[in-house]
């Protein structure tokens, strides 16, 4: 490296280094090997630890003017050091006479014996003329005492800001697929079945009706106390059938999501919930990149590997509670039944049998109860992808009483009274005397309180009316003051519990008919 404010020569005077003096033999034009090999000899020379005192700084920051000469002083032979490195490893390329080395660890790594690592690449001759212009209006003080230090210091900012940038390559595993198989599971549907032999009778459904039975060992446990609904099964039906997509919305606790679950039960499907909320981002549901044995992978998000199951019952929880940025990478998905995965360049297609399932507490036009906190109202292009809007609501008092009496070990006249207070505020809700109303949990949480032996008005506000909006609970208690305690507690006589129902197949046939 020349500096333009020295008077250069073929052997250039550079700037002194305490302890240095300038340059008693010529400055032979060095590779990186070969100024490696002069190095190497100098570093492990006796004498070198005093000149690395005198300096101020290891070898790596010396030019090479300087470095020759010390070897010169220790009585090297230099052109026979280079004349060994040319022999043993001849490159190309040579770094100019007066030049520092590349290497960026400025902790004396030349004491520490790794010269013998293959030396980085010389320093760009940008470099040369970075010095030249920060020296050049110190010429005058060239002499001077402090020019050493400043000479220094320049020097090493220019090696550090022209060092060249590290590129690091990194191989992907697998050959470019543009279209990826529907997953890796061999599964496809056991054989059809008849509806009413799947779910019993459930409503006005055509007693002929048909559907696929997949047989998935990962098949939802069935729960023969979910009580269906002719509309919600035909449109579940409809969907799987026909291949579209389904929004069911309705108050909590009415067992939307779990008619996507017990849908996978009945027709032997796998099933996979994913839970949408305002934290997830597009890489939850599709993935991303990753790092494994120094490949390149894709981490698949939950809805893509979902969408890979043939025959998958996917269950959107709650939508109206993710970023509508999120639910937006979902368009193309719902709309085309593929995935495109831009980074990897690939599309996923959907496998056979996908049924995609929304199940929300709004019906897409967001909440002005305020019930359900973090709902928004959706993108109208989002909607349209679900053909069907569906509204899934309470069941009549004697299904419910006879749910709640199953799921709760209550006998059914107490549950049927709880069911009736239930009622009875959910009238003053349509009303609209009341932001909400106890649900079916509600039920089942004061049913097996009073069953365990509490207090009943204590059963009672720990269940439900703490549950509630402050507005409503002067309402609903006073609604509750109502209720036949005497004969509710006569009711929790354990042998009034109904007798079990035969149901072949472990179907519940009273939950299915519409009576």
């Amino acid at each position: 490296m020349r500096h333009a404010l020295l008077n250069t020569t073929a052997a250039p005077a550079a700037p002194a280094i305490p302890g240095i003096a300038g340059p008693a033999v010529p400055v032979p034009v060095m590779d990186n090997d070969q100024r490696g090999a002069v190095r190497r000899a100098v570093t492990r020379h006796p004498a070198y630890a005093g000149y690395r005192t005198a300096a101020g700084r290891g070898v790596s920051a010396w030019l090479n003017s300087h470095l020759v000469t010390v070897a010169a002083a220790m009585g090297l032979d230099v052109a026979a050091l280079i004349a060994t490195a040319t022999a043993a490893t001849p490159r190309p390329h040579a770094a100019p006479a007066d030049t520092l080395d590349a290497d960026t660890d400025d902790q004396g790594d030349d004491d520490q014996g790794d010269d013998d690592a293959p030396a980085a690449a010389a320093v760009p001759d940008k470099a040369d003329a970075d010095v030249a212009a920060i020296l050049a209006p110190l010429a005058p003080f060239q002499g001077a005492s402090f020019m050493p230090a400043i000479t220094a210091a320049v020097l090493d900012l220019a090696r550090r800001a022209n060092r060249p940038d590290i590129v690091r390559t990194v191989t992907v595993a697998g050959p470019p697929a543009v279209t990826v198989a529907p997953g890796d599971r061999a599964l496809s549907p056991v054989d059809r079945r008849e509806v009413r032999a799947l779910f019993g009778r459930v409503g006005s459904l055509p007693a002929n009706l048909s559907t696929d039975f997949w047989g998935a060992p990962d098949a939802e446990p069935l729960d023969p106390d979910y009580a269906w609904t002719g509309e919600i099964l035909g449109y579940l039906l409809a969907a799987a059938n026909m291949s579209r997509n389904v929004w069911l919305h309705g108050p909590r606790g009415t067992g939307k999501t779990t008619a996507g679950r017990q849908f996978s039960a009945r027709t032997g499907r796998p099933c996979v919930v994913v839970p949408c909320s305002g934290h997830i981002e597009p890489a939850d549901l599709f993935g991303s990149r990753g790092l494994r044995s120094g490949n390149t992978f894709h981490q698949e998000g939950s809805f893509l590997a979902a969408v890979q199951i043939p025959g998958c019952v996917i269950v959107l929880d709650e939508p109206s509670q993710a970023k509508p940025g999120t639910l937006a990478e979902l368009l193309t998905a719902l709309a085309d039944r593929r995935v495109l995965l831009r980074e990897e360049n690939r599309v996923v297609p959907f496998a056979p049998g996908v049924v995609v399932i929304a199940a929300d507490n709004t019906d897409g036009q967001g909440d002005a109860s305020g019930l359900y906190a973090g709902a928004s109202q959706m993108n109208s292009a989002f909607m349209s992808r679900f053909s069907w809007l569906v509204a899934v609501g309470y069941l009549d008092a004697k299904r419910e009483a006879r749910v709640v009496s199953r799921r709760a070990g209550i006998p059914l006249a107490a549950a049927a009274l709880l069911v009736g207070f239930a009622n009875t505020c959910r009238a003053k809700l349509e009303k609209g005397e009341t932001l909400d109303a106890p649900g079916p949990r509600e039920l089942v949480g004061l049913s097996e309180a009073l069953m365990f032996g509490l207090p009943v008005d204590s059963a009672y506000k720990s269940a439900v009316e703490t549950k509630m909006p402050e507005g409503d609970r002067v309402t609903i208690a006073t609604l509750w003051t109502v209720v036949d305690k005497a004969a509710l507690l006569a009711g929790l006589d354990p042998t009034a519990l109904p007798p079990p129902d035969a149901a072949p197949a472990g179907i519940a046939p009273e939950f299915g008919d519409v009576e």
